[in-house]
Order: structure tokens, then C-alpha cells, then sequence
């Protein structure tokens, strides 16, 4: 099954990216699975999404991630941005394999 088409909508806010919520042009990221939009300024911790999806790391919505453990997907992944070893990323958990959250970036 391939990637859905993105959405013009952001799926918080309802707006496009035309207008965000403070009524300023705004890109909407789209995710990786699903298509669903949203502004960056709409997410938690907004800048570190942008600079990660700027690195070519790809965004997927809080429905479509995955535990990079055990692969579940479910609204209990638990979703933490680490910097360890100068790198930044995302790393995705299901409460069940929280203590192995701290490893080595690849």
C-alpha cells in the first residue's frame, strides 16, 4: 500500500496553508502514512520538527507511528525527541519498552 495523498487542511486547526491559526501563511507537514496535515505551529515543540522533517527525517501523525521496538501502533507510543552523540531525532516507544528509549543513535 502506498503513501495516501496530503491533505490541505491541518487536521488541529482546520486551516491551510494559506492561513494557520494567527492568520499567517504557514506550510503544513504532511504524514509519512496517512496523508494528514498539520502546521508545525500547531505541534508541541515546533522548531525541532521543522529542523528534523529540514534533514529529510520524515513525520508521522500521533495514529500511524510505530513503537521502534515492538512495531505497535497506538495512541500509548510515546513520542520523545533525545539529543545523545550530537545527533537529534525521534525516537518512538510504547510504555512497555520505555527503559530502552536511551540507545545508541545508528
Amino acid at each position: 500500500m502506498g503513501k495516501k495523498p496530503a491533505l490541505a487542511i491541518c487536521g488541529e486547526c482546520l486551516g491551510t496553508a494559506a492561513k494557520n491559526k494567527h492568520g499567517q501563511e504557514e506550510a503544513l507537514l504532511s504524514c509519512e502514512t496517512c496523508g494528514c496535515s498539520v502546521h508545525p505551529s500547531c505541534v508541541s515543540k515546533p522548531d525541532i520538527l521543522t529542523n528534523l522533517i529540514a534533514k529529510g527525517n520524515i513525520w508521522n501523525c500521533e495514529e500511524c507511528v510505530q513503537c521502534d521496538n515492538c512495531h505497535l501502533t497506538n495512541d500509548k507510543v510515546f513520542t520523545e525527541f533525545q539529543k545523545k552523540n550530537d545527533h537529534l531525532g525521534f525516537f518512538f516507544v510504547h510504555p512497555l519498552h520505555y527503559s530502552s528509549l536511551f540507545r545508541q543513535c545508528d
